[in-house]
């Protein structure tokens, strides 16, 4: 009977853990002005085998989308120049203008109350992790992402 119990707890604790190649070369534009957390998020992404570009500020990471294809945006709420959720709003006007399929975004925000999920999903984000956040809420997050892709209404259309 422990053996089983042992074994049950091996293959969760085993499926749980993220698999780099599951995410290899998944494209991701992580938006964050501290340097301290990009270099926290950027050291987990690439853990889980994710290509990272970082922009500083929402200026750059509009920018960024307009230039680059990801697969995956994660976007600090609060920044310098423009923040989160101006710039996933002009990220969203840009995709219906351009007629371009719905990017994932999720935000990263230090903010944790009540109507703070409610503000993000309101400026077009997709999904919302508050930090600081643990490796398998980024894992969760991350893998999910491209996935949102997959099931958008814009990729069920073309199909």
């Amino acid at each position: 009977m422990l053996d089983q119990i042992e074994m049950h707890a091996t293959v969760r604790t085993a499926a749980a853990e993220p698999s780099p190649v599951e995410l290899d070369g998944v494209r991701v534009l992580l938006a964050e002005d501290n340097v301290v957390n990009q270099a926290v998020a950027v050291a987990m992404l690439k853990s889980f085998g994710c290509r990272v570009d970082v922009a500083k500020n929402g200026l750059e990471a509009v920018s960024a989308v307009e230039r680059e294809p990801f697969d995956l945006v994660l976007i600090d709420c609060h920044m310098p120049e423009t923040d989160g959720f101006a710039a996933t709003r002009a990220i969203r006007e840009a995709e219906q203008a351009r007629g371009t399929e719905r990017l994932p975004i999720i935000a990263l925000t230090a903010n944790a109350m009540e109507g703070d999920r409610d503000r993000c999903v309101a400026a077009g984000m997709d999904d919302y992790i508050s930090k600081p956040f643990k490796h398998s809420q980024l894992w969760s997050a991350v893998r999910a992402g491209p996935d949102r892709r997959e099931a958008s209404p814009e990729r069920r259309r073309a199909a």
